[in-house]
């Protein structure tokens, strides 16, 4: 029997699963060796565990591929010198190495997925899809990812929730703090 010392922690003391799943997208994409975009991503099943997470990063193999960006002159010429022919985006990865069924399941990722993920979303039978931001909104990628989740009935949410998260690797006993909105 438990003592009143030992009591649960109240619900405001804990990360809701939304939290835990978005923190976890921000801390994998830190494993990207883009120096300009870092995104994880991580899909979760129906009943609420991680099936798989991944960064955008080059193909196995692939890895002397250039990153550059070069966003305004995606002109025939220029493309080949840039990363966006050759990418893996953070939610294809993650897609692709979940273990187990994600059909139902929700992609929790940190931006908004392009048209081409939308569309592996869809085919995958994944249902809903959290993101952290949309800074590209206005580009076709987005619109077209939008108009996708829209006709094919699957749930895109921005993610709301905490204001701030700290991981203090030095102390054991409370190494994270965090702030909600």
């Amino acid at each position: 029997m438990a003592s009143e010392s030992e009591e649960a922690r109240p619900e405001s003391a804990l990360l809701s699963s939304d939290e835990c799943f978005m923190a976890h997208c921000l801390i994998v994409a830190q494993q990207s060796k883009d120096p300009n975009t870092q995104v994880g991503a991580c899909v979760v099943d129906v009943k609420g565990s991680i099936l798989g997470s991944g960064y955008n990063k080059m193909p196995n193999g692939c890895e002397s591929l250039p990153w550059s960006r070069n966003h305004k002159h995606r002109d025939h010429e220029t493309v080949l010198y840039t990363k966006y022919p050759y990418v893996c985006h953070a939610v294809l990865n993650a897609i692709i190495s979940s273990k187990g069924g994600v059909e139902g399941g929700t992609v929790y990722t940190t931006l908004f997925p392009c048209y081409e993920c939308a569309k592996l979303i869809i085919q995958s039978g994944i249902k809903k899809v959290v993101y952290f931001t949309d800074r590209y909104e206005e580009d076709t990628e987005s619109q077209g990812a939008r108009k996708l989740f829209e006709t094919a009935e699957i749930d895109h949410i921005e993610f709301s929730g905490l204001k701030d998260l700290v991981i203090d690797f030095t102390n054991p006993r409370t190494p994270l703090k965090f702030m909600r909105e």
